[in-house]
């Protein structure tokens, strides 16, 4: 996929930037998932990231959207399901999945994490090549997201 994290540690940091949409795709069934994963603006407080998977059909409307469950601001903890979060549906268990490999400082083997060329903290859209590998513009790049 174009756009794809090389490394655990790049695709982490894009993930818990703020405003992050990616797509998840199992290289071998061709199996896809879109999420956004959301953390309230900082206030001073470490508010968790908020997942949400694409169940409509327009990726730029936030009501096609559903939210799943959150992790915990320090970016370790695993998936906790939401209200509408469903631990056994495809989509949870895939971003599960994934995740806990992403924290062990791997990128499973046959599963690519693509951004969409927005980045992660500002939801610009990224110019620069640098920038659109690591899924982040420079100038959010400096403030530490």
């Amino acid at each position: 996929m174009e756009n794809s994290f090389e490394t655990a540690v790049d695709a982490i940091r894009f993930i818990t930037g703020g405003k992050a949409l990616f797509t998840m795709q199992s290289e071998k069934t061709g199996a896809h998932f879109t999420f956004k994963v959301s953390q309230k603006d900082d206030d001073g407080t470490a508010s968790p990231f908020f997942v949400n998977v694409l169940s409509g059909t327009d990726n730029t409307d936030w009501q096609a959207f559903t939210f799943i469950g959150h992790i915990k601001a320090d970016g370790q903890s695993c998936l906790i399901a939401g209200r509408k979060g469903k631990p056994d549906a495809a989509s949870f268990k895939a971003f599960s999945w994934a995740w806990a490999h992403l924290n062990r400082g791997s990128i499973p083997e046959g599963l690519s994490i693509a951004h969409e060329g927005r980045c992660c903290r500002c939801n610009r859209v990224l110019t620069h090549p640098e920038s659109i590998s690591s899924g982040i513009g420079p100038e959010c790049a400096k403030k530490g997201a």
